[in-house]
């Protein structure tokens, strides 16, 4: 008998508390679920299949830090880089291989079945090799 009073007393101010924070609980549920399909959207994007790779080049043209880190140092860079053909891409490279600006660079063009084409540094594909 005890136990139901409890759980009666539980959903009156279960009640209650929906009845005064509702609409911005469902404002909550709502901006969660527009995020959440926009993630999966992006996630559908990049698994299409690789329909083309292509080898190009080009000269590094801009640098801007990315994705600071904790102890306020930046993660990655984001180079603005300049392509042969006169058109520019913006490829991340991480920090531990910098680049300097007008610096020549090799990229590996990707094409995909769904349109998108991203650019890679051809350094950050090859294996790591130890020194030992």
């Amino acid at each position: 008998m005890r136990g139901c009073m409890f759980s009666r007393l539980t959903l009156k101010l279960i009640w209650l508390w929906l009845e005064e924070n509702g609409r911005g609980l469902l404002k909550v549920i709502a901006i969660a679920a527009v995020f959440s399909a926009l993630l999966i959207y992006k996630t559908e994007r990049q698994v299409s299949p690789i329909t083309g790779r292509y080898d190009v080049s080009g000269t590094v043209d801009r640098i801007v830090p990315t994705h600071v880190g904790w102890n306020g140092r930046p993660l990655t860079y984001n180079y603005a880089v300049r392509l042969e053909g006169g058109g520019v891409v913006y490829v991340v490279g991480p920090i531990s291989l910098p680049r300097i600006v007008g610096q020549k660079v090799k990229l590996t063009r990707y094409e995909r079945q769904n349109g998108r084409t991203t650019y890679e540094f051809v350094e950050t594909l090859l294996p790591y090799r130890s020194k030992a």
